[in-house]
This record gives C-alpha cells, sequence and structure tokens, in this order.
C-alpha cells in the first residue's frame, strides 16, 4: 500500500516539478535558494502526502507548502536563514 501511494507522489511531483520550481524562483529570487526551497517541498509533501484529497488539485497543494515554507523561513532573521545562510557560505 505504502508503495502505491509513494508511486503515486513521484507521478505527480515529476508532473508539477517545473511549476513547483518556478514558484521557487519567483519566491527566492536566486536558483540556488530555489533548489533548495523545491527540495524542502517535495520533502514535507511527500512527508504529509496522506493529508492529499485525491480529487484536490495536486500543483496547488504543493505550491501552497511551498509558499508556507518560504514565508516560515523568511520571517527569520536573515543571518539565521538556512536557505541565504547556505548562499553567502557558498558565495565566499
Amino acid at each position: 500500500m505504502a508503495e502505491v501511494h509513494e508511486n503515486e507522489f513521484n507521478k505527480l511531483a515529476l508532473d508539477n516539478m517545473a511549476a513547483i520550481y518556478s514558484t521557487a524562483i519567483r519566491l527566492t529570487g536566486n536558483t540556488s535558494m530555489a533548489e533548495d526551497l523545491v527540495h524542502r517541498t517535495y520533502f514535507l509533501a511527500f512527508n504529509i502526502f496522506h493529508t492529499y484529497h485525491r480529487k484536490a488539485n495536486f500543483e496547488g497543494w504543493i505550491t501552497d507548502i511551498c509558499r508556507k515554507i518560504h514565508r516560515n523561513y523568511s520571517s527569520i532573521d536573515s543571518i539565521q536563514h538556512p536557505l541565504y545562510h547556505n548562499s553567502i557560505a557558498n558565495a565566499a
């Protein structure tokens, strides 16, 4: 049963990867931070996939997750912000 859900998630995830990446780019303005945001989004979405209602729009569901993750990290001081901290460390 878990494998069926994993396969379903994988198909939906791949079908919506470009849309989520575009959203992440718009939110962060940086490809490196966008990639990290996409990874965090898919990690969380996979772990809470059991809450997804199959009749709902998957793209809308996962986009909401992406925006909430970004908003949560954006409310943290930028020095402590993991997405920004990684990009600053890599630029040095």
